[in-house]
């Protein structure tokens, strides 16, 4: 018996063949609109995914797509609350290969509590990844967060000695500056005002406080007098930090009409705070304009230091 073998490689005309290829092309045109987030093992299109600028990645989009980022970052529980922490959002920006900058986190922080007073659902990481979106932050990667700059470690008393080193981060000339402002602080008060402050804003706190008790002379012996000068001081700096967060929002002209409610909040909030600033600074006589030195410069603390 012959056994005939059928021909597996079926003959298709010319045209055929040219609808083949023009369909292979689409279907090739068609995916470039796509690409692949190795976290969730599918093929989306390049809108779901964050633009990335960084110089080495050419298909210019995030490594992993917004909803595996999501994912990662923001965890719901039972009641469908979502929550986000420090850690978890630096796990999103370690897949994203976005920078984490502290200031950027702390004004998300603070625009995400002040959109959600305005019934706006939003998340520090929805807001994060917004800001950190901005231009002033194009060519950053995850390599250039603050937390892979220098550390610096530090003891200045004998109990801190006895306990693990503070870690904090800061250049030398800032920690300089940061070290000796607040031994004169502790020095004049006689305690530390600002021992439970976070780090990074200990430099801004000492050097604020220490300008003022500088120019407070004998006056310096008034409990209330330095009480407010360490509210005062406080006061600057949560003004300083509404500041930021303000400028963040000011220059997103995209969503500007969406967060005006939380900037006009912002500002009403920072009014109040200057009004308590500019109340115990003319009660305790701290301003220049309501300072009692008549010979200011004569009977400050630095001045005194300069006459021994």
């Amino acid at each position: 018996m012959t056994i005939l073998k059928k021909n597996m490689n079926t003959k298709i005309t010319a045209a055929q063949a040219r609808e083949k290829i023009a369909e292979l092309e689409n279907k090739i045109e068609e995916l470039k609109g796509y690409v692949y987030c190795p976290m969730c093992d599918a093929h989306k299109k390049r809108e779901n995914f964050y633009v990335s600028t960084d110089s080495l990645i050419k298909g210019e989009v995030s490594f992993i797509c917004k909803r595996c980022a999501r994912k990662l970052a923001v965890h719901t529980n039972e009641k469908g609350e979502e929550t986000v922490t420090k850690e978890s959002m630096l796990l999103a920006l370690k897949y994203l290969n976005n920078p984490f900058f502290n200031s950027v986190w702390d004004a998300s922080v603070q625009e995400s509590e002040n959109l959600l007073a305005g019934k706006t659902k939003s998340t520090p990481y929805d807001a994060y990844v917004k800001n950190i979106a901005m231009g002033q932050y194009n060519g950053y990667t995850y390599f250039d967060s603050d937390f892979f700059k220098n550390k610096v470690s530090f003891d200045d008393t004998e109990k801190d000695k006895k306990n693990e080193k503070s870690v904090i981060l800061m250049d030398d000339d800032t920690l300089s500056d940061y070290k000796k402002n607040k031994k004169d602080v502790k020095r004049l008060l006689g305690y530390d005002p600002f021992a439970t402050e976070v780090l990074s804003d200990q430099p801004f706190l000492y050097s604020q406080l220490l300008s003022m008790l500088d120019s407070g002379g004998d006056e310096n012996d008034d409990m209330v007098r330095n009480a407010s000068c360490v509210t005062i001081t406080r006061g600057f700096l949560q003004a300083s930090k509404i500041d930021n967060v303000i400028a963040i929002l000011m220059s997103d002209i995209k969503n500007i009409e969406k967060n005006s409610s939380a900037i006009k909040s912002l500002q009403e909030s920072k009014q109040k705070i200057t009004n308590i600033i500019t109340n115990l600074a003319a009660e305790s006589c701290i301003s220049l304009k309501n300072n009692r030195n008549s010979k200011k410069g004569e009977n400050t603390w630095t001045g005194k230091l300069k006459k021994n």
